[in-house]
């Protein structure tokens, strides 16, 4: 049996119901005539102007709260943006690129600025190295003899320890006319080497002591350069020979090509530059430090008793 209660229970429930029914189709029906009018107004505004890229779109929004409704939960991004490009770019015409040839009115400054600069290079002159006098008594009779082979512009000297004197030519020209007339009064003193004198030195590797080095220096020539002396390196303290050489070339600015060459006399050779020494040059005329035999006018010193002569002749 079921009791007034329950039915009266049953028949709230229904009437909510019905309610949220009623209320349901209110709400479409509503949603349906304002669609409806937006429909007229678009069709009647499509009618009376030609359509334009802006009209699509709203009619195109239009349709998208259709699918709004209609009970669609995500919406879906218009290209709105990309279709108006690409009106436009079918609306533009292609561009056309003129060049346009331009002058630099300071390119003549330039062309003159290169042309002092390699002057210059060429005129520059390698600064001699300077010629030193040691003990002197009488700095006049020094000077008159100096300017009397060159001018008095053309050197500069400096006053050292111990009446040591540093004589420093200004040309390479006075150099060597002064050391002419140093050596002619057999004035002691000590000089360097002239920069464009010194050889390029090249140490030669894996080729046998034995070779003849007269073969040696015939198989370079042939390679182009110009060799000056080739010395075969001895092990230092049994002084036996070792398979490298020294090889001295005449100064050129090709020298370096040197480092390329691979094969001499059909031997796999190698040539590397020499090793720098760190210990201090010492003179084997004089026994003095700091420069070598060749530039040193000096008397004799002998390294075993110490007398003016030659270590060799003792």
């Amino acid at each position: 049996m079921i009791s007034a209660n329950n039915v009266n229970i049953m028949s709230d429930h229904d009437y909510c119901q019905n309610n949220n029914k009623l209320l349901k189709e209110d709400i479409l029906s509503e949603n349906h005539d304002i669609l409806a009018k937006v429909r007229q107004i678009s069709d009647t505004t499509n009618q009376q102007l030609p359509q334009s890229p802006s009209q699509h779109i709203q009619v195109e929004t239009v349709n998208d709260l259709e699918t709004d409704l209609d009970g669609v939960w995500q919406t879906v991004p218009s290209n709105k943006r990309s279709r108006l490009n690409e009106n436009n770019q079918q609306c533009k015409k292609p561009r056309q690129l003129v060049t346009t040839e331009t002058e630099n009115r300071y390119d003549a400054l330039s062309e003159t600025n290169d042309m002092e600069e390699a002057d210059i290079s060429d005129r520059q002159e390698v600064k001699p190295p300077p010629i030193f006098i040691p003990d002197i008594s009488n700095i006049k009779k020094m000077i008159t003899s100096i300017e009397s082979v060159i001018s008095k512009d053309d050197y500069t000297y400096k006053l050292l320890n111990e009446n040591k004197v540093k004589v420093c030519p200004l040309s390479i020209s006075s150099y060597r006319t002064l050391i002419h007339k140093l050596t002619e009064l057999k004035v002691t003193f000590h000089t360097f080497q002239l920069k464009q004198d010194r050889a390029f030195r090249v140490v030669l590797k894996n080729m046998h002591y034995s070779t003849d080095i007269n073969d040696i220096k015939m198989s370079i020539e042939e390679q182009g350069f110009r060799v000056r002396n080739i010395t075969n390196i001895r092990e230092f303290k049994t002084k036996s020979p070792l398979s490298m050489f020294f090889v001295d070339l005449e100064p050129a600015q090709y020298n370096k090509e040197i480092y390329n060459v691979q094969y001499l006399l059909n031997a796999k050779i190698m040539f590397e530059p020499p090793r720098k020494r760190s210990e201090v040059v010492q003179c084997k005329k004089c026994q003095q430090y700091g420069h070598t035999k060749a530039y040193c006018w000096y008397p004799f010193r002998c390294v075993k008793c110490g007398k003016n002569h030659d270590t060799v002749l003792h």
